[in-house]
């Protein structure tokens, strides 16, 4: 029972954590920037202290970054009592079906959920959505084929994110920054 308690308790946890994360309120706390490449696209000044000088600015950057596919090998681990392989037929691309924590919707219905694991990213989807989509239950021979080819495509292949980063003398125009999708990093 106590076990039951704890995983519903921790569902609850990583319901509200994912829903942050959908919605950009997240606070992940200090984060590092970690890019192939980081190119500064637009430097703008806007504020500048009149006793010391200390300048407030905002950098538009471009990053790069590098995707890291899963290895077919570790996906072949990842399967077992609880983690089925799947393929979409419309797209032709492989994936791994795992339970995860379940949601409780308003009106106190028990929604299921699945994960589905890419060799790129990882989505979660309701199970009756799920169902309503062209993914399927495969062999593993197949999923093995599809998984590498996507791993092969994937792997010197980067995709580039714009941020702005307010530097510099943050303190005066910190209650002045937009409430949303504001992170220290």
């Amino acid at each position: 029972l106590q076990n039951a308690i704890f995983d519903e308790y921790l569902g609850l946890i990583e319901a509200r954590v994912e829903a942050a994360r959908e919605a950009g309120t997240l606070d992940l706390g200090v984060e590092s920037i970690n890019a192939e490449r980081i190119t500064i696209l637009d430097r703008t000044v806007i504020r500048r202290d009149q006793t010391s000088g200390a300048e407030t600015e905002i950098l538009r950057l471009e990053t790069e970054e590098r995707y890291k596919p899963v290895p077919l090998d570790r996906a072949l681990r990842m399967l077992g009592d609880d983690s089925v392989p799947i393929v979409n037929r419309k797209s032709g691309k492989a994936a791994i079906r795992c339970s995860t924590y379940s949601l409780t919707d308003d009106d106190g219905e028990i929604v299921r959920r699945y994960e589905l694991v890419r060799p790129t990213r990882t989505e979660r989807m309701r199970q009756d959505l799920l169902v309503e989509t062209m993914w399927e239950e495969t062999t593993e021979a197949e999923f093995s084929a599809l998984w590498q080819a996507e791993v092969e495509e994937m792997q010197d292949k980067t995709r580039t994110n714009t941020l702005y980063l307010v530097a510099g003398l943050l303190l005066p125009v910190w209650d002045r920054l937009p409430d949303d999708h504001v992170q220290v990093w």
